[in-house]
């Protein structure tokens, strides 16, 4: 048994037979609002300075996680470079944000889309893709193993 930071895990939980006893969040870290979830609600054309106001881009998972999952999905359909320029703009914890709405949008997109001089200039770029590799054929045969 063990103690997360906050409840976010449940999937990696199952998959690996794990027991979280609880979950920990600091004072104010709760769940998006009503308020933020109709902010969102058929806008797809808001401005950066806008998406922060309402949604947020702060260092807890309250007030960036929504966020992310709005860039991630406002922009699965463009480029990543589109993505990576507005959710800039939106200010804050950007390295966060853009790690997590890239993310949504590789999900959608895959690793072909990312514009290949942006892999050439990352750092430790081969190694990264190697560990993803191996962590996907990983998964792999987990599932092959439950199934």
């Amino acid at each position: 048994p063990y103690v997360v930071f906050h409840d976010a895990y449940q999937y990696f939980e199952t998959s690996f037979g794990l027991n979280a006893v609880g979950s920990v969040a600091l004072e104010g870290d709760i769940a998006s609002s009503p308020k933020k979830i109709s902010f969102i609600k058929d806008k797809l054309d808001i401005s950066p300075k806008d998406v922060s106001k309402n949604l947020g881009n702060g260092i807890k998972a309250a007030d960036s996680c929504i966020t992310a999952i709005y860039l991630g999905l406002r922009f699965r359909s463009k480029s990543f470079n589109e993505l990576i320029k507005c959710t800039r703009k939106c200010g804050g914890d950007v390295d966060t944000l853009c790690s997590m709405s890239g993310s949504i949008w590789g999900a959608f997109n895959g690793f072909k889309n990312i514009p290949k001089e942006l892999f050439d200039d990352l750092e430790d770029g081969n190694r990264i893709k190697s560990l993803a590799c191996n962590l996907y054929k990983t998964k792999i045969q987990i599932s092959e193993k439950i199934n």
